[in-house]
């Protein structure tokens, strides 16, 4: 694990110490170690899907991807919420917003 001491900041260094470790059976620090290259590239997610080590642990990698669903959605609904009021509160203080102004070109 030398690689990320040196290299921390670079998604495939916390890669290749996924592999190393799914191979060793340390499947948490595995995880681990995937979950921060996924958060420092989101491509890493299409490299976990197809590389061949890692595919005999596919229920880990199902699993891993169903939480990182998960996180992204609960981190999501806040923003959507704020922004589906912002224009509930536009579309009322323009008496129609956008529904009134597709309406008046139609």
């Amino acid at each position: 694990m030398q690689a990320i001491a040196i290299w921390s900041e670079h998604p495939e260094s916390h890669f290749l110490a996924a592999k190393v470790r799914f191979a060793q059976g340390k499947l948490g620090l595995g995880v681990a170690d995937l979950t921060e290259a996924i958060r420092l590239d989101v491509l890493y997610l299409l490299k976990c899907a197809t590389e061949t080590d890692l595919l005999a642990h596919e229920g880990v990698l199902m699993r891993l991807l169903k939480e990182l669903r998960r996180q992204r959605r609960a981190e999501a609904e806040p923003v959507l919420d704020r922004a589906r009021a912002a224009v509930m509160e536009l579309e009322l203080s323009e008496g129609g917003g956008f529904t009134s102004a597709a309406a008046a070109e139609a």
